[in-house]
Order: C-alpha cells, then structure tokens, then sequence
C-alpha cells in the first residue's frame, strides 16, 4: 500500500522550507513504546525505533536517521531525485556514525544536513563524486586519522527497526567510499616506530 502523502497541502514548498521547519527538531529518539528520550542514553541500541517522517513530524524529536526518512519522503513527493547515506568510523574504542541525503536540482548536486551542526544548511556541488568526497573527509577529519571510516549507499529502510537492525540495513547497501586498506598499511608501519623507541629505551 502506497505510503500517505504529507507535504501536499503543506506550506512547505521547497527544500528551504523543510531546512525552516526541520530547524525545530529537538536532539533525542522514541522509543519502542513511543516514549522520548532527549538524549542518547544507555538504552538507546535497545529501544530505539526508526520514526515514519509522519511521526518525526508529530514528535519534533529524533535522530539523523529519522530525519533522513523524513527528507527522502519530501524529495520523493516532489519527484525530485535524491539518494541516502550512512558513514561509520570505528577506531580506538569508539563508533561514530551519520545518515545523509543527498539530491539533484538542474545540473547540481545538494547536501541536504539538519544534524551535523558544524555543517548544517544545504551545500551545492557541481558533481555527486565531489559532494560525497567532501562529506567524507569532512567525516574523517572529525574522527581522526586512526579511524576506519566508510560510506555507504543505502535503501529505505522498514519503520520501526531499531538501532542494530538500521545499521545492519545500511552496511548491505553500496559502499561507495572506505579507508581500511590505507589503515592496514599504516599500521605496520606505526608498530615498527614504537617497537624502535621501546629498542632505544632499553639501550
């Protein structure tokens, strides 16, 4: 069954307007049994569950994931093509991870960002390669040379899964972009420096 529409009697025209009213979305996530958390505590991978974009518009409260679903639904309703992304970095202990939407106005590309604040608005490029390369260092400076970052391409995932489950969803997409093999070259030659200076110590 085909989903409802949202946006068509809305005054919500274009991608600025939905920039205006996403504005508005509170940091946190609903739960399972709908409850809402304004942070990400200890039992987020447990009970979070992917907002429908109607619900993200009834709460004002979630995730990047939520609200990629609910920019993919606008440029959908708009007939406007637009593509999804997750970038996960694992290095040193920690996980880091970020949903995106990219879309194609004309003969330009857009990065349509609400939830990384440091880049939040909507940036133009003249090629798709050049916007996913830029949103990718962009990620990698964030977490640091030591980390394992890789982006994906990903479909639509079904409402209401949780944490683990979109994950998993996501890395089954295309992987458009990954450092690993960089960071395996790396490594040998890092423990060789250290294994040198613990030499020279010792003399």
């Amino acid at each position: 069954m085909a989903e409802r529409e949202i946006f068509a009697n809305s005054t919500i025209k274009d991608e600025l307007d939905l920039k205006r009213c996403m504005t508005q979305i509170e940091f946190g996530y609903v739960d399972i049994d709908e409850n809402v958390h304004y942070e990400i505590d200890q039992d987020f991978r447990d009970n979070y569950a992917l907002q429908a974009p109607r619900t993200l518009m009834k709460s004002f409260v979630g995730t990047c994931f939520d609200e990629v679903e609910l920019i993919r639904k606008f440029f959908n309703e708009k007939n406007i093509y637009a593509e999804t992304y997750f970038i996960l970095s694992k290095g040193a202990g920690t996980v880091q991870n970020h949903a995106f939407v990219v879309f194609q106005q004309d003969d330009m590309w857009g990065w349509f960002e609400n939830y990384w604040k440091e880049y939040e608005g909507i940036h133009y490029y003249i090629s798709k390669e050049r916007l996913l390369k830029d949103v990718y260092n962009k990620f990698v400076a964030e977490c640091g040379r030591v980390s394992v970052v890789s982006l994906y391409q990903y479909d639509k995932p079904e409402y209401g899964i949780n944490y683990n489950e979109f994950i998993e969803h996501c890395m089954e997409g295309k992987l458009e972009f990954s450092n690993k093999k960089e960071r395996e070259q790396e490594r040998p030659r890092v423990a060789s420096i250290f294994m040198a200076k613990d030499i020279n110590g010792d003399n």
